[in-house]
C-alpha cells in the first residue's frame, strides 16, 4: 500500500556521512520514491517547516546551531504539530526516552538500525501522525457542531444530573451556566408520565429516536420536542443518558396555521358551491311564482302563492345569513376607500321608506361629524341595514331614530382616524330582560308578546358584531318591553379624502322624518337624486338585451320578467363562447352575464369582449347575473370589465329592472340627471 506513496521526509542532520546512509537505507526500501529535503542546521529546518509541510523530521540532537535536548523542545515550539522521529548515539537513549515524553513519535539509535527497520519505523510513525490528525479533526469538527447545532445536546447520569451540554441546551431550557449546574433533568419534564416511558424505552431498547416530550422553561413556557437518546455503560461502570432534543414548537404551529389555512380553503370553496347550488333554484323558483298569473285564481290558491313567495324569501334570507357569517368566520379583510357619509345615511333612508308603514324615521347627525370618511363603506352600511331593519320589525307604530356623534378616541387609535358612534333607537316591542347578555349570540331569536318567535335564525345581530369587531369597535343594547330598544357601537374610520369622490351630491344639515302616509316634516331642505324614468325616452323601439345563461329555468324566469315589462327583448347565449359569438355580429344595449357557465365563464367572456371584440363599457354595459356568495363583495366582477351585479335569486325584480334601466339610461346619456327637493 506504500509503494506509490510519494512521502515528504525533512533530515535535519549536519554529518554528511549519516546524510548519505540514509539515503542509501531508504533507497533499498519501500520508501525509495519519496522526497528526502537534507537541512544542516536547526535555523534552516524551523525555516523550510515554515515554507513546506513534511510527512515526517528526522531530527539530530547535535547540529552546527544546536546541541541537546533543546534541539527538540526549540523545533516543537516553532512548529508543535511537527512529526519527529530523533537520532541518538548508543550513548543517549535516555534522551530518546525524555523526546518521546516530550512530544516525538519515535527515537533511533545511530548504528543500530538498517533499511528495513528504518521504513517500518518511518511508516509508523507517518501512519500514527496522520490518525492523530484525522483525530484531531473529528474532535474539532464534533466540537463544532456540538457548539453550533441549534438542537439541544446532553449527556445526564443515571440520576439525572446533567454533565456536559451545549448553548443549544441552555437556551432550550432556559437556564444559565452557574443555574444548570444544580438542575436535575426530571424537573424539565411537563409530564412525568413521559419522563417514566422514555426512561423504560431507554433501559429495554438502549435507543429511543423521535421520542415526543414536552419541556418546561425556566420561564415556565412549555415547549414541543422531539428527543433522540440512547444508554450508555461507561467504562467506570457508571450509566449516561446521551441525547439530543429538537424543538418543533414553532413547526407544530406553522403546521396547525397551514392545516387551518386549507380548511378554510375548503370552506370557502364549499360556500361558493353551496351558494351557487342553492340560489340557482332559489331563483327559479321565486321567479315562476312572481309569474304566475292571479287573476283567475281562488283565495285559497293565491295564498299558497304568496305562501310559497314567502317561504322562499324566508330560506333565502337564511341562506345569505348563514353565507355572510361563514365569510366573516374566514377573518375577511376589510376594504378601504373614502364615501360619502351623508348619501350612506339618504340611501338607507330610501332602502327603508316603502317599508316605514306607521312608523317615522328621523336622522340625527351631529355638526363635528365628518361627512367624508374612509373605510369599508359595504360593510358599515350592512350593519346599519340589519340594525335598522330589525327596528322596523319590531315596531309598529311611533319612530326609529339613527344619531351619528362623534366618540372619544381610544388610547390605541392612531392619528389621521376618526371613531364614529351610532345609536339606533325605536318604539318597538324591546327584548326581555334575560335575552339581552345573549342578544348577538348566533340563533338566538326575539320572541313577541304571545311568546311567538320572530321569523328569522337569529344571525343578522351576530354577523353584526363581527363585523363591527373587524371595524375595532364594539356594540351594546338597552332595552325595555314595551317601550322599546337602543342599540349603540361605535366603529373606527379614517378620515376621508374629498378629492376622491368624482361626483359629490349636495349635502344636507339634517333629515327629514318620514311617517306613515310619506309625508315630511323638517326644517330643512334635503336633496335625493334620483335618475329619469328610462322608459320615457325609449322611442325607437324595444332594448335589446344579451343573456348568457346555461340553466333552462334561469332562462325562462328572466325572459318573462324582462318581457312582461314590454319594453324590452331578450336573446339567450348558452355560454360565453355562444355570446361572444353573437356580439360579433348584433348589437346590443346590455348584456347580462352569468359568472358559471360551461365552455367559456362569465369572467373569461367579459375579458374577451373587452379585449378581443374592443368593445368598450360605454358602448355596451355588461352585468354579471349570480348565484355566487362572493362575487359581490369581492367585487370581482368590475376587474373583468363588468359594470355591475345583480344578485340571484332576484326576490325583487322591480329593482333588478331598475337597475338594467339604469345602465341602459347610462349608456345612451351619461350626465342626465335629476334633482328633486324634498322641502318643508
Amino acid at each position: 500500500m506504500y509503494k506509490n506513496a510519494q512521502f515528504r521526509i525533512l533530515l535535519v542532520e549536519d554529518n554528511p556521512g549519516d546524510v548519505r546512509l540514509v539515503e542509501i537505507f531508504l533507497g533499498e526500501s519501500e520508501l525509495k520514491d519519496n522526497v528526502i529535503v537534507n537541512e544542516r542546521t536547526l535555523e534552516g529546518a524551523i525555516k523550510t517547516l515554515h515554507a513546506d509541510a513534511f510527512d515526517v523530521v528526522l531530527l539530530d540532537f547535535n547540529l552546527l546551531d544546536s546541541n541537546g535536548f533543546e534541539t527538540l523542545e526549540k523545533l516543537l515550539a516553532a512548529h508543535p504539530k511537527a512529526n519527529v522521529i530523533v537520532f541518538t548515539g548508543m550513548e543517549d537513549t535516555s534522551f530518546g526516552i525524555r523526546a518521546l515524553q516530550a512530544g516525538a513519535q519515535d527515537y533511533l539509535v545511530k548504528g543500530n538500525f538498517g533499511s528495513d527497520f528504518l521504513a517500518k519505523t518511518l511508516r509508523y510513525a507517518i501512519e500514527r501522525n496522520r490518525t492523530n490528525r484525522r483525530l484531531e479533526e473529528a474532535q474539532a469538527r464534533y466540537k463544532l457542531i456540538f457548539e453550533q447545532s441549534k438542537d439541544a445536546i446532553y449527556i445526564t447520569k443515571q440520576n439525572g444530573e446533567i454533565v456536559e451540554y451545549n448553548q443549544a441546551t441552555l437556551d432550550l431550557f432556559g437556564y444559565t451556566e452557574e443555574e444548570i449546574k444544580v438542575v436535575n433533568v426530571r424537573q424539565l419534564y411537563e409530564k412525568e408520565e413521559e419522563r417514566e416511558e422514555i426512561t423504560k424505552a431507554l433501559k429495554e431498547k438502549s435507543f429511543v429516536k423521535d421520542y415526543s416530550i414536552d419541556i418546561r422553561k425556566k420561564d415556565g413556557d412549555v415547549r414541543h420536542c422531539l428527543v433522540t437518546a440512547n444508554l450508555v455503560n461507561t467504562d467506570a461502570g457508571d450509566v449516561e443518558y446521551h441525547g439530543i432534543i429538537r424543538d418543533i414548537t414553532e413547526q407544530l404551529e406553522a403546521a396547525k396555521l397551514r392545516e387551518e389555512k386549507e380548511k378554510e380553503q375548503l370552506k370557502g370553496q364549499l360556500l361558493t358551491m353551496v351558494s351557487h347550488e342553492m340560489r340557482t333554484p332559489m331563483n327559479a323558483i321565486m321567479g315562476l311564482v312572481d309569474l304566475l298569473p292571479r287573476n283567475n285564481l281562488t283565495d285559497e290558491q293565491t295564498g299558497y302563492l304568496d305562501s310559497v313567495k314567502n317561504s322562499s324569501e324566508h330560506l333565502l334570507k337564511m341562506i345569505n345569513d348563514i353565507l355572510e357569517l361563514q365569510k366573516i368566520e374566514f377573518n375577511i379583510k376589510l376594504e378601504k376607500g373614502t364615501f360619502d357619509l351623508h348619501d350612506l345615511l339618504m340611501n338607507l333612508i330610501n332602502i327603508q321608506y316603502s317599508a316605514a308603514k306607521n312608523v317615522a324615521i328621523n336622522i340625527k347627525i351631529d355638526e363635528n361629524v365628518p361627512r367624508f370618511v374612509a373605510g369599508d363603506e359595504k360593510r358599515l352600511n350592512q350593519v346599519l341595514i340589519n340594525i335598522v331593519s330589525n327596528a322596523f320589525k319590531f315596531t309598529e307604530k311611533g319612530e326609529v331614530c339613527i344619531r351619528v356623534a362623534m366618540n372619544t378616541p381610544n388610547d390605541e387609535d392612531g392619528e389621521g382616524t376618526v371613531r364614529l358612534g351610532f345609536k339606533i333607537e325605536d318604539t318597538g316591542i324591546g327584548i326581555p330582560e334575560d335575552k339581552l347578555p345573549t342578544i348577538f349570540d348566533p340563533f338566538v331569536r326575539v320572541r313577541d308578546g304571545q311568546k311567538k318567535f320572530y321569523e328569522g335564525i337569529g344571525l343578522g345581530l351576530s354577523i353584526v358584531q363581527r363585523i363591527i369587531n373587524l371595524m375595532n369597535g364594539s356594540i351594546n343594547v338597552t332595552s325595555e318591553l314595551g317601550v322599546g330598544s337602543v342599540f349603540s357601537f361605535d366603529v373606527l374610520l379614517d378620515q376621508g379624502d374629498e378629492s376622491s369622490i368624482p361626483n359629490i351630491n349636495p349635502s344636507f344639515e339634517s333629515i327629514p322624518e318620514i311617517n306613515g302616509n310619506h309625508s315630511t316634516e323638517t326644517n330643512h331642505d334635503a336633496k335625493i337624486t334620483v335618475l329619469e324614468d328610462v322608459s320615457e325616452n325609449e322611442d325607437a323601439g324595444k332594448i335589446r338585451i344579451l343573456l348568457a345563461e346555461d340553466n333552462k329555468m334561469n332562462q325562462l324566469v328572466t325572459k318573462k320578467q324582462l318581457e312582461r315589462t314590454g319594453r324590452f327583448e331578450l336573446i339567450i347565449a348558452e355560454n360565453g363562447q355562444i355570446a361572444t359569438e353573437i356580439l360579433r355580429e348584433q348589437e346590443f344595449a346590455l348584456v347580462l352575464m352569468d359568472i358559471q357557465m360551461p365552455v367559456m365563464d362569465g369572467y373569461d367572456a367579459t375579458e374577451y369582449i373587452r379585449k378581443e371584440l374592443k368593445i368598450s363599457p360605454e358602448i355596451l354595459p355588461i352585468l354579471a347575473m349570480t348565484a355566487h356568495a362572493d362575487v359581490v363583495d369581492s367585487d370581482k366582477f368590475k376587474t373583468v370589465g363588468m359594470q355591475d351585479c345583480i344578485v340571484k335569486p332576484v326576490n325583487d325584480w322591480p329593482s333588478a329592472i331598475a337597475k338594467i334601466d339604469y345602465w341602459v339610461q347610462k349608456k345612451i346619456n351619461p350626465e342626465r340627471r335629476v334633482e328633486v327637493n324634498i322641502m318643508a
